[in-house]
């Protein structure tokens, strides 16, 4: 009679256990009208700095400060690379060629930004845009048309989702550590995306500050600190001239800068998690490309963001005339390449 009595309790315990791993009903229809399968392995969220113990306010700021460093230090390689684009790849107008080429996908990136970071969350979007960006400067140990835009255009790509995603980020955060503490959500949001941008405007410094002393270092010794004999002409040809294995120094710096920021963002950085699922390649299309491509259009024809549109238009022609011109014509023409 026990024999029976544990026979029964078992079954109704195996009865309970294969019924609990039995899919609900809600869950078969989503299954069959959507294809729905298991999330992806990103899809969970996933903490970095496991060895100590982190309080919430400790976690906000270790995020906030990590994406913060870590696309300050890769942003400013990038500015100091292209700033320097008209003056060391002038020839065939290489440089200002791959300048516009990353503008122009920028525009483009910009449409398929949501479902990037949909699909990788904003951490793996970073790090992908990371290594794009430094892609970029890679390709100026040989700068050609066969390296240096196709390495422009993974940068130009990148970079609509590499904004987003930063943004989204520090968002995120911000709302996560204010639920938390009970402050007053926009203050805390305004608060964090504040430290972000005065972080990530000292980005415009230390590249170049490093490519002056170096490229300081690879001009011509009988000549000074700054031409001044050239009178009402310009057409000083330091940038021609330049020792190549200075500019390889110098390439080789960056590319160091930008490894330790990819590596900052993996450790300090949690992943936030992601909604992504394998579903059937219809599915995903009309989730991950249609829907998102269709919104970003809409939002962009609204008449208040037309308006913003003529500032970006302005921002547009002051970059490209800082970048491009000022740096070329009015510094390294002038007193010297080191100087940009």
């Amino acid at each position: 009679k026990m024999s029976e009595t544990g026979l029964s309790a078992s079954n109704s315990l195996f009865d309970v256990r294969r019924q609990s791993a039995l899919p609900s009903p809600q869950e078969l229809k989503d299954f069959i009208e959507g294809g729905q399968r298991n999330p992806s392995v990103i899809a969970k969220e996933r903490d970095t700095c496991h060895c100590c113990s982190w309080s919430s306010k400790a976690k906000a700021y270790k995020n906030l400060f990590g994406v913060s460093i870590s696309f300050t230090i890769v942003f400013s390689v990038y500015l100091g690379v292209a700033s320097l684009q008209s003056s060391i790849n002038e020839s065939g107008g290489i440089g200002l060629a791959s300048l516009t080429t990353i503008s122009f996908l920028f525009i483009l990136s910009s449409f398929c930004t949501s479902a990037v970071i949909r699909l990788f969350g904003t951490k793996y979007t970073l790090i992908i845009c990371y290594i794009g960006i430094s892609l970029y400067t890679v390709g100026n140990y040989y700068a050609s048309w066969y390296t240096l835009i196709p390495a422009a255009v993974c940068a130009g790509i990148i970079y609509g989702p590499l904004w987003a995603s930063l943004n989204v980020h520090v968002t995120s955060v911000a709302i996560q550590y204010a639920s938390v503490s009970g402050q007053n959500q926009s203050h805390v949001v305004a608060l964090f995306l504040g430290i972000y941008t005065a972080m990530f405007k000292i980005a415009y410094i230390p590249a170049n500050i490093i490519s002056s002393v170096i490229l300081l270092n690879g001009r011509e010794e009988n000549t000074s600190i700054i031409d001044t004999s050239l009178g009402d002409v310009c057409n000083n040809t330091e940038a021609a001239n330049l020792d190549r294995l200075y500019l390889y120094i110098l390439l080789s710096v960056y590319v160091i800068f930008d490894i330790v920021g990819i590596v900052l963002l993996i450790s300090f950085v949690d992943h936030l998690g992601t909604d992504t699922k394998f579903l059937s390649p219809a599915r995903m299309f009309e989730l991950y490309v249609k829907k998102p491509f269709v919104a970003t259009l809409k939002m962009m024809l609204n008449w208040k963001l037309i308006l913003i549109h003529t500032l970006n238009t302005l921002d547009g022609f002051i970059i490209t005339f800082s970048l491009g011109n000022f740096t070329k014509v009015y510094v390294s023409d002038c007193i010297g390449v080191h100087w940009v």
